[in-house]
């Protein structure tokens, strides 16, 4: 397996508006788990997905916060 690097999906003005204490409280769980499966995924599997969202073969199930708080 190759391991690469991803930066998280976090938002970077979520990141600048809380305290790492208060970022950590309320979404280090979860990023850390998103940034786990992305780098489980390959960069041509990614690059799939997004194209298949962006023609309208697929779409994200997401809850209404996500797409405020992480980036799409």
């Amino acid at each position: 397996m190759v391991t690469r690097t991803r930066t998280c999906c976090v938002s970077s003005s979520l990141l600048r508006r809380l305290t790492p204490q208060h970022f950590h409280t309320l979404w280090g769980q979860t990023a850390a788990n998103l940034q786990a499966a992305l780098a489980e995924r390959s960069d041509a599997e990614i690059g799939l997905a997004r194209r298949q969202i962006a023609i309208g073969e697929a779409s994200l199930r997401l809850p209404l916060s996500a797409y405020t708080e992480f980036d799409r």
